[in-house]
């Protein structure tokens, strides 16, 4: 049956920059190695990237040949030279000249059971050894090259005038080579050559495989042969009009997971059966450009196709898979409904009436379509009744017979509601699943039909419910999904709503549904859930939900237990099955045709191949029994990085603190269901919880010091499968200012600074009892000032500074004491302004305030130190003259000085004007004074000399003597 292959197609927007894909490999860890007319690229399950650093001195950079070395690493041919690449590093492999080994395309490289690798150069074969321990790869470089161990001279000189094409080593360890226009073989010390004696035509055999048969395939652009396992005569497999119009350099074959041969040829693919070739090209989806010149059967039994300008092909579900669509024949994209009659036709029911093939189960014959006269509605069921009649039945109402004599369709019923469903039954009547209702249709013998509803089905849910989904059990109960719950039909009885323990709620609508083996039913509700029903002991039923995380929040379409006990579930995201134990889905990264999957689109077939309808076409699933089967699922650890650090992980690690973040790389190479792919990962010494994530990558940012392990784990809801643990240790350092060096030299500088401190705590205590003192000292000073301010405020006048009364008389008492006690004599002096009133009134009180401050200031700017001048009262003051006497002449000059003094000193008013002012004086010593020097009989007597001066004429001294008692002039 010709399908649509379910590629899909790796190019520029996949990181696959160039298109011309010309090898393909699987390393030891999964990975794919993709080798293009420009460059090396890997695969690692989540993108391709390229894998030529700019730095290697590939002159073309076009790669030929690929090939896993033994103990890791990969070999790669260019038409330059010959390379192994290892851990990132490529080491370029030389003759015994030192000469590149240039490799061309094609099969020219093949390894040996103890791991050596030939390869074909320039025609010629060369060995080189086995690949040493991973650890040396940098700096490996062979010693030495030479011809295969134990040649004969003459069959090695044989072979050196043959150009060799291709090389095969099998499992006997035998060496295969196109030779010439033959084969050769060298086996245990022995060189045969296989010709047109053996079968063999004479050709260029461009590619030789070994199959698991034993028996062995070789290829030529318009040949293709097989000498069977043990066998002497090369039998004919070659294709029928096999001639190739494209120069294809390569002849890829392979053997998938089922023992057939894939090869190539001009704009497509061909594959041998054991019987048959079968064809894939265009039609099938297969955009192969100049061919297809790569193939590669991964360990998943995938199939990777490298074409020559079209980029990398994924044919996914390869086994399993085959799809169909519009381009292979179907009328509508839409698959609804699936059905195998009695006579082994297929009929599928299609958005635009239905199609149907010819031929039994596992058919390989081309699809074919009928005429749908009758319809051309969605066609929603496709039946067949006791009697070997077909009916249909359209999402339109309209329900249609088949006609076997004329092999169309005729219109039997019209104008019922939606049709979901029929059902034949036993009496040969029909059931119609409606959104009315149900509806029994029975054949009139005329090819039309009668249509009533069956009100007993009314009666049961109380209301005119949709009847969804219809299925029969194994012990004969009738189960109706409806709009309003679940209904039950025993044998023989009417229709009542079923007992169901678990259940929330008797009348949610129920929609689609499944009886499965053992009396088990399953269906889902409008809430999403699906559910498990089976009979208790009570005579009732009890329904548990199904839980998976598989499941997600899928809407579920339909419902399907096979054969095995399966349970399917197609879903609008895709096609889920499980065993009862793991659970898998696929979408059309699978093989599924479309991930939308349609209602009642589900149907097993008599080989128990599984059929799904969905909006875009329709899938078969053949032998799904190997489709639960354990994918290899792996995390590898890719690469740790930390600034310029890139430690193995496979390798004990111990590094030095540093701020800078650690970032975990790591890989996961499976190709399938990439969707459902988790990784679970921790860091122990961080932190024991287990922490999940879609990335394949993680950082941990400055780590303190201490042990760790970091372990992770990968899983696949979608695959229902998990990882085994990988996990890789190391430590991180303390900082060297934590380092046991560091503690002591802490010690140390603690000590020092507890010294310090103690010292500096001294000094500071010291420091600050000088301070205090200090403080002391200048408050006592501050005080003793303040104390001087206010006393000198208590004995100055207000007005010139001068001392006031009180002061300027207790002054003069203290020097009249000195005098009594036999000191030098002391003379008082009693001052008056003259005409002082005058000043006051003709230019009024701020004059004669300041005529006083300035007759104070004159005085006080010339009398000695130890003198004393107070303000006695008015404009009157009292001059204190320590050591003066009146019978002096000094000191009567001295009185005299004084007096003129203030006569010549200028004074001015506010204005400027001038103003003079003189003052008289009386002047008194301590010794004119009758018995005891006493201070009020001798101000009387200065008083009274005053007086005398101001009689005389102002402006003059007058000098008191005892006997002098005058009145006093105001």
């Amino acid at each position: 049956m010709a399908q649509a292959l379910p590629l899909q197609y790796m190019q520029s927007a996949s990181g696959l920059d160039n298109l011309v894909v010309t090898a393909l490999a699987q390393d030891d860890k999964g990975r794919l190695w993709i080798g293009t007319e420009n460059g090396l690229y890997l695969h690692d399950g989540s993108r391709i990237a390229r894998a030529d650093p700019e730095a290697l001195p590939l002159a073309d950079r076009q790669i030929t040949a690929l090939m896993p070395a033994t103990q890791g690493g990969l070999w790669v041919g260019t038409t330059e030279a010959l390379w192994l690449r290892r851990d990132g590093g490529f080491t370029q492999v030389t003759d015994q000249a030192g000469r590149p080994l240039p490799v061309a395309l094609g099969q020219t490289l093949a390894l040996t059971t103890a791991g050596d690798l030939l390869v074909l150069s320039k025609g010629q074969l060369k060995r080189v050894p086995a690949v040493p321990a991973a650890s040396a790869a940098a700096t490996w470089t062979p010693a030495s090259l030479q011809a295969v161990p134990a040649l004969p001279p003459e069959a090695q000189a044989k072979l050196t005038s043959l150009v060799l094409q291709s090389i095969l080593v099998d499992r006997e360890d035998s060496l295969w080579m196109g030779c010439g226009k033959a084969l050769c073989r060298w086996q245990q010390g022995r060189l045969a050559q296989w010709t047109e004696k053996q079968g063999l035509p004479q050709t260029l055999w461009r590619s030789l495989l070994q199959a698991r048969d034993g028996s062995i395939w070789a290829r030529a652009p318009e040949r293709v042969m097989q000498l069977p396992a043990g066998g002497q005569q090369f039998e004919a497999r070659t294709p029928a009009e096999l001639r190739p119009g494209t120069l294809h350099p390569q002849m890829p074959m392979a053997e998938d997971g089922l023992g057939r041969i894939l090869t190539l040829e001009d704009g497509g693919l061909l594959r041998w059966d054991g019987s048959r070739w079968q064809r894939f090209g265009r039609s099938n989806g297969l955009e192969a450009a100049g061919g297809v010149h790569a193939i590669l059967v991964d360990r998943d039994r995938e199939v990777w196709l490298g074409t020559a300008g079209r980029g990398l092909a994924r044919w996914s579900g390869y086994d399993h898979w085959s799809n169909w669509t519009m381009g292979q024949g179907l009328p509508d994209p839409e698959v609804w409904r699936f059905m195998r009659d009695s006579r082994g036709r297929f009929w599928l029911g299609t958005g635009s009436g239905v199609a149907q093939t010819s031929g039994g189960a596992g058919t390989t014959a081309p699809l074919q379509v009928h005429p749908t006269a009758g319809t051309a509605h969605q066609v929603g069921s496709v039946v067949e009744d006791a009697q070997h009649q077909l009916w249909m039945a359209t999402f339109q109402g309209e329900v249609l017979r088949r006609d076997e004599r004329s092999g169309r369709w005729r219109r039997a019923v019209a104008g019922l509601p939606v049709i979901y469903q029929l059902l034949p039954r036993p009496d040969g009547t029909l059931w119609a699943a409606t959104d009315g209702g149900l509806y029994d249709i029975r054949p009139d013998g005329t090819g039309q039909a009668v249509a009533r509803r069956i009100e007993a089905e009314r009666s049961a849910t109380g209301r005119d419910a949709a009847i969804l989904n219809m299925c029969q059990d194994d012990a004969g109960r009738l189960w109706l999904a409806t709009s309003a719950g679940l209904l039950l039909q025993l044998p023989g009885q009417g229709f009542t709503r079923p007992r169901v323990q678990g259940l929330p709620s008797a009348t949610t609508a129920v929609w689609p549904l499944a009886c499965g083996k053992h009396q088990r039913v399953y269906f889902a509700t409008r809430d999403g859930g699906l559910w498990r029903m089976a009979p208790d002991a009570a005579g009732g039923w009890h329904a548990e939900r199904v839980r998976a995380q598989a499941l997600g929040r899928r809407n579920i379409q339909s419902l399907l237990e096979d054969r095995r006990g399966w349970l399917w579930v197609a879903s609008d995201g895709g096609l889920l099955v499980t065993d009862g134990e793991r659970w898998r889905r696929f979408d059309p990264s699978e093989g599924l045709v479309w991930g939308d999957c349609n209602q009642n689109a589900l149907y097993e077939d008599e080989d128990g191949d599984i059929w799904v309808g969905t909006s875009q076409g329709a899938s078969r699933i053949s032998q799904p029994e190997q489709l639960l089967g354990q994918a290899n699922l792996a995390l590898d650890i890719a690469s740790i990085r930390r600034a310029q650090e890139t430690p193995d992980p496979a390798l004990p690690w111990q590094a030095n603190w540093s701020e800078q973040p650690l970032a975990i790389h790591w890989r996961v190479p499976v190709f399938a269901n990439r969707e459902g792919l988790r990784v679970w990962y921790r860091l122990r010494g961080q932190s024991d919880e287990w922490t999940v994530t879609s990335n394949q990558e993680v950082g941990f940012a400055a780590l303190p010091e201490g042990d760790y392990s970091f372990e992770a784990w990968a899983e696949n809801l979608d695959l229902g499968q998990r990882s085994a643990t990988v996990s890789f240790s190391f430590q991180i350092l303390p900082p060297w200012w934590r380092s046991q060096w560091a503690r002591l030299g802490y010690a140390a500088l603690i000590a020092c600074l507890v010294m310090a401190a103690h010292r500096w705590r001294v000094g500071r205590l010291m420091h600050r009892q000088t301070e205090l003192k200090r403080l002391v000292h200048e408050r006592t000073q501050a005080l003793e000032a303040s104390h001087e301010q206010m006393r000198q405020l208590a004995l100055t006048d207000g007005l010139t500074g001068a001392l006031n009364r009180r002061a300027i008389m207790a002054t003069a008492e203290r020097e009249l004491a000195r005098a009594r006690r036999s000191e030098p004599p002391v003379m008082l002096v009693l001052l008056d302004i003259d005409h002082f009133k005058r000043v006051n009134d003709r230019h009024g009180h701020p004059a004669g305030d300041a005529v006083l401050q300035a007759v104070v200031g004159c005085l006080q700017a010339d009398i000695r130190e130890y003198d004393a001048l107070g303000r006695y009262g008015g404009e009157e003051f009292l001059l204190v003259l320590p050591g003066l006497s009146c019978a002096t002449s000094a000191g009567r000059q001295r009185v005299e000085h004084l007096c003129r003094l203030v006569a010549q000193h200028p004074f001015a008013l506010e204005d400027g004007t001038p103003l003079t002012v003189t003052c008289s004086m009386g002047a008194v010593d301590s010794t004119q004074a009758e018995g005891a020097a006493e201070l009020k009989p001798l101000i009387d007597l200065a008083d009274q000399a005053l007086y005398r001066a101001k009689q005389q004429g102002r402006n003059r001294v007058a000098f008191a003597s005892a006997t002098e008692a005058q009145p006093r002039l105001g």
